[in-house]
């Protein structure tokens, strides 16, 4: 196999992948953030990502306290911005620090998972600021206070 052949290979194995993110957003969500879930995932979880890539153009999504909703959204987010669901998003929290906490999450995984790296191609270099990012590789997004 020449080197040609195997950049051909990974481009196509590349582009079947991402094909197969888009038909089904579990499957983003388990190869892209799988150093995020050592655990076999629950169904709840599996109900809140078809939430959040749903048709719905709001979800309530209501959990007891420490089951991973912000985690679950966080990555929603970040395949979403991956994939061009949308253009920006507003990252609510009950406080500033809390909304950029959110945001920071976010701008962490565009930044250095290297499986968003790989498929995506790196974001380093947009504008990744204290309460924003936005840039060629992904759609922006911007922490506020509720």
């Amino acid at each position: 196999m020449t080197i040609s052949s195997a950049n051909e290979l990974a481009a196509e194995h590349r582009k079947q992948l991402l094909a197969e993110f888009m038909r089904n957003r579990r499957v983003a969500h388990e190869v892209l953030f799988r150093h995020r879930h050592p655990l076999r995932t629950p169904s709840f979880h599996l109900q809140m990502i078809d939430a959040h890539h749903g048709p719905l153009p709001k979800v309530v999504i209501e959990a007891f306290r420490d089951a991973a909703k912000s985690t679950v959204a966080e990555e929603a987010i970040v395949i979403g911005s991956l994939m061009r669901d949308f253009r920006n998003a507003v990252i609510i929290g009950a406080s500033y620090p809390r909304a950029k906490e959110r945001l920071t999450a976010i701008k962490n995984e565009l930044v250095v998972n290297r499986a968003v790296n790989q498929l995506f191609g790196s974001v380093e270099g947009d504008t990744v600021a204290n309460d924003d990012v936005e840039g060629p590789a992904c759609a922006g997004a911007v922490a506020v206070p509720a």
